[in-house]
């Protein structure tokens, strides 16, 4: 945890240029997917953080951001894992951010949000790390378990230290994207009423990389560090 605050602190402390490094091209889609499901109390619930349309001269260096949710509605036991396809490398540990291996700082799912923070490893070179993100990839895999009736939305929003973005390959500027929010529904088919059929997903875009120094700092500080 400590080195966790300690990224954090450093992170926040450069997020205020953030706005130097947006990217002028067609921006990429993070979405929650499926957009919309339906368990009873009980079931479980999974969803994928996918990126999508990801440019062809684009490489993502890290990634920023956070999912909020209900979690009165759904929570425990509940279960994430970043970059679950190892796209990005595997991290050494959880927390630890070296010269070797990708550095993972996701944390959750303190008061129904989930913090996801995840940096490449600096062993892939450019070509090699764009070849294996093209034209996207899960970002994240999270499931839930639902607790009584009622509704949750899943939302993207900006992580309260970083920005929500994404970094290109040295973390010298940002990739622009936009996100698609979710939604789970839990209902018991065997109370009255549904407490669904109102349930409509609405994806709310946003900018994803205004504040993108943050995450942008942690690829290029890593990466200089390799370089040395």
């Amino acid at each position: 945890m400590t080195s966790m605050r300690n990224m954090m602190r450093l992170l926040a402390a450069v997020a205020i240029v953030g706005a130097a490094f947006v990217g002028t091209s067609e921006a990429s889609t993070i979405s929650v997917v499926p957009g919309s499901q339906t368990i009873a109390p009980g079931g479980s619930a999974t969803v994928d953080i996918m990126l999508s349309d990801l440019g062809a001269l684009e490489t993502v260096g890290a990634f920023s951001l956070t999912l909020s949710f209900n979690n009165a509605v759904i929570g425990a036991p509940e279960t994430f894992v970043a970059d679950p396809d190892g796209v990005m490398g595997a991290p050494v540990a959880p927390g630890v951010c070296g010269l070797t291996g990708a550095c993972n700082l996701s944390a959750g799912f303190s008061a129904g949000t989930l913090e996801l923070v995840y940096a490449a490893d600096l062993a892939f070179t450019e070509p090699v790390l764009h070849a294996r993100e093209f034209p996207g990839f899960r970002l994240a895999t999270v499931s839930f378990t639902g607790l009584t009736e009622g509704l949750s939305a899943l939302t993207l929003s900006v992580h309260p230290s970083t920005g929500v973005f994404l970094s290109n390959y040295d973390g010298t500027g940002a990739v622009a994207a936009t996100a698609a929010n979710g939604l789970i529904c839990v209902d018991d088919p065997q109370t009255p009423g549904n407490r669904c059929t109102a349930a409509e997903v609405v994806p709310e875009p946003a900018t994803l990389s205004l504040l993108g120094a943050g995450v942008a700092a942690l690829a290029a500080r890593r990466r200089r560090k390799a370089q040395q």
